[in-house]
C-alpha cells in the first residue's frame, strides 16, 4: 500500500495546483493546514456516519502519563479522599461517531481495553459481583480520568482525532526543547482520499480570492511557526 504523505507534501501539492491560476504566497502554511485538517475531518465524519469501516491509516495512537489527583478541580475543597489517576495532558478532541467519541483506551501493552464509565456507574458497580473494582475511564475538562487504576500510571489512546498535529505534538514533544518538524509528520488519512482532499482545499482557496479575509490564520494554531 502507498505510504502516507507528510503534511509538508500535502501543502506543497496544494500550492502547486493553486499556482496554476493564482498567487499562493497569500496563504500561510498554517492557513492551508487548517483547511486540510478540516477537510479530513469532514471526509472521515461522512465515512463514520455511513457506518463504513475506517482504514487503519486514519488512526493515531499515543501514550498518556497519569498522576494521582481528584476528579474535581476545586482546590478550595478539603481533601475528601477521592483520589483517582488523571492524565498530565489534555486529550486532543476526537471525531464523534453517532453515539460516542471515536477513540478507545488501552493498557500500555494493548492487552485489554479500558471502557468508559462515570462516577455514578462506579457507585452502582460496587454492588455487582462481576463489575466491582473494574477499571474504567472518564473525560473531565479534557483530561482522562482512570478509576481503579491498580498501579497503572500510563495508558494508550487510539482513535481518529480532529487535529492530527495536536496528537503528534502530544506524543513527539515531551518538552519544549525536543520537538518534531511538523511538516515532516505523516498526515493520517487513507491515500484514496488524497485527491478529493486536495480538491476540497484548492476549491476553498481559489473561491476565497475575491474575499478580503485574513489568510494567515492568526488564531491559535497547532502548526504555529512551522
Amino acid at each position: 500500500m502507498e505510504s502516507l504523505k507528510t503534511i509538508g507534501a500535502h501543502i506543497a501539492d496544494i500550492r502547486i495546483t493553486v499556482r496554476q491560476t493564482s498567487d499562493d504566497s497569500n496563504y500561510s502554511d498554517e492557513y492551508i493546514y487548517k483547511l486540510i485538517s478540516d477537510a479530513r475531518a469532514l471526509l472521515l465524519h461522512q465515512e463514520i456516519y455511513k457506518h463504513r469501516k475506517l482504514s487503519e491509516w486514519n488512526f493515531q495512537t499515543f501514550c498518556v502519563k497519569l498522576e494521582p489527583a481528584t476528579y474535581h478541580d476545586c482546590s478550595c475543597i478539603t481533601d475528601i479522599g477521592c483520589k483517582i489517576m488523571k492524565s498530565t495532558i489534555k486529550i486532543p478532541k476526537p471525531l464523534l461517531s453517532r453515539f460516542k467519541n471515536y477513540f478507545k483506551v488501552y493498557n500500555i501493552t494493548q492487552d485489554f481495553e479500558i471502557y468508559k464509565t462515570t462516577p455514578m456507574q462506579l457507585k452502582r458497580d460496587k454492588y455487582s459481583n462481576t463489575r466491582n473494582g473494574i477499571r474504567g475511564y472518564d473525560i473531565s475538562n479534557e483530561r482522562l480520568i482512570l478509576f481503579n487504576s491498580n498501579g497503572m500510571n500510563h495508558v494508550l489512546i487510539r482513535g481518529v482525532f480532529e487535529d492530527p498535529v495536536l496528537v503528534s505534538m502530544t506524543s513527539a514533544c515531551p518538552s519544549a526543547d525536543i520537538c518534531t518538524d511538523i511538516l515532516k509528520v505523516e498526515f493520517p488519512i487513507d491515500v484514496r482520499f488524497n485527491s478529493i482532499l486536495k480538491e476540497m482545499v484548492v476549491k476553498q482557496l481559489i473561491g476565497s480570492m475575491q474575499l478580503p479575509d485574513d489568510k494567515t490564520n492568526n488564531a491559535e494554531s497547532s502548526v504555529t511557526k512551522i
